[in-house]
């Protein structure tokens, strides 16, 4: 280890006893974080529920379907490329205060929204809040949190109100299914909308948070005084993958973005076109929407089940069945010829199998295998970039998922995973014979 892993081990030492006794106090910081995750996943699967009823209530064509999916998938994008420097021009706390109120205007732009202009302008304020949203607030948590353990947890319930978000926009799109389209549309944004005000004004007016982030600054202090100049040490992104002791790195840093990339091209294609399809293939949106909803459901089940099977000693095994099973869900689908029910049954077993190797796995993939410095620089950068592709996809995504040229998509997405668990595999590799893997 390292002298300067070794103070900064001794410095959050005594913190870390006692995180258990702390985490009901960080709680309530915790919750009013974790509202910005049901934004940022609700904004995703509300689009997603909503694409055909917008469709059909303001008169859009498909095309402009994908531009507006293209469009947030940029939005959100950007915002978090973006994140670091606006947190940095107007100060972390400012922005974790203030950014939901700019959510709040996009979605009540969609709520209002008499025309495609007007939808498509919501839509990417909302996407460009959200997406900056997400990255600050992790750091405000990491900032805030007394020491790792109440961090880890902190960190852990955000997950789960992104879940709750899904499940939350797939409930109120089935419950409201039967109203006259957009008029059910507006109602998911309007709820979002109500979240995004209620989340600013908590953040902004509790006192207990202006304590806790007044702590946070003082530990911070007491950190940065605590190195043998007292300051802290600034490590330079690119200084990581330089000298041959880093090329591990550069091979770390390849294969786990690939691996995310690819998979995210099609997790990005069924969070936001899994109704959109159904719908095309035949069902009612009742029925897509159930549909929908019942996935997520099962997803957030088996949560506990897969977290503890990636942060165990079962992972690679876990990996593997993961990958069969995705891999499984896209053959199903292409070989039955894009029927309804058969395309309900692949989307359960990618459900099942994402968990176990998808962006969870990546997640956990980044923080072990590079530095501490420069973890949330590299997950940013991977994840930002990784968005973009999805937003480009995005836009032909539609016309791709209609009924005549379906199966032929399909095939293709078999392909694009089996490359992806290819890579993910080469990761796992990596991970061994540099000793990484836990």
């Amino acid at each position: 280890m390292s002298q300067q892993e070794q103070q900064g081990t001794q410095s959050t030492a005594p913190q870390e006893r006692g995180g258990k006794n702390k985490l009901g106090r960080y709680f309530g910081l915790t919750a009013a974080s974790g509202l910005g995750s049901i934004l940022g996943s609700g904004i995703i699967s509300s689009l997603a529920t909503t694409l055909s009823l917008w469709q059909a209530g303001l008169g859009i064509d498909p095309a402009q379907v994908g531009v507006l999916s293209g469009a947030l998938t940029l939005a959100i994008a950007g915002g978090s490329l973006a994140g670091g420097a606006v947190a940095g021009a107007l100060g972390m706390v400012t922005v974790f205060n203030w950014i939901n109120a700019v959510y709040a205007i996009g979605a009540l732009l969609c709520v209002f929204a008499q025309n495609y202009a007007m939808l498509l302008a919501g839509v990417i304020i909302a996407g460009v809040a959200s997406g900056i949203e997400l990255p600050v607030t992790l750091s405000v948590l990491s900032h805030d949190a007394p020491d790792n353990e109440t961090q880890s947890q902190m960190v852990s319930y955000t997950q789960m109100f992104w879940m709750i978000g899904i499940g939350l926009s797939a409930l109120v799109g089935f419950a409201t299914s039967a109203m006259v389209p957009p008029n059910n549309a507006r109602v998911q944004f309007a709820i979002l909308a109500a979240i995004a005000v209620v989340a600013w004004a908590w953040r902004l007016l509790s006192p207990k948070f202006r304590t806790l982030h007044r702590e946070g600054d003082e530990m911070s202090a007491r950190k940065t005084a605590s190195t043998n100049d007292g300051t802290k040490a600034k490590v330079n992104i690119l200084s990581v993958f330089r000298g041959v002791q880093n090329r591990k790195y550069v091979l770390f840093l390849v294969t786990i973005f690939l691996f995310y990339a690819l998979w995210n091209l099609l997790a990005n294609t069924w969070g936001q076109f899994q109704t959109y399809m159904l719908v095309s293939s035949g069902a009612s949106q009742t029925l897509a929407t159930g549909a929908g909803l019942v996935l997520t459901v099962v997803a957030i089940v088996f949560s506990p089940i897969f977290i503890k099977v990636v942060s165990g000693k079962w992972r690679t095994v876990g990996y593997i069945i993961g990958a069969a099973l995705q891999i499984a869900a896209l053959v199903l689908m292409a070989a039955g010829g894009g029927v309804l029910w058969l395309i309900v049954a692949g989307l359960l077993l990618n459900n099942l199998g994402s968990p176990l190797a998808g962006e969870m796995l990546y997640k956990v993939w980044t923080q072990e295998s590079f530095p501490e410095e420069v973890r949330t620089s590299i997950q940013g950068v991977t994840n930002g970039v990784s968005r973009l592709l999805c937003a480009l996809f995005a836009m032909v995504t539609p016309m791709l998922v209609q009924p005549e040229r379906l199966v032929g998509t399909l095939w293709c997405f078999v392909v694009v995973m089996c490359v992806s668990m290819a890579l993910g595999g080469a990761v796992i590799m990596l991970q061994r014979k540099y000793g990484i893997e836990r």
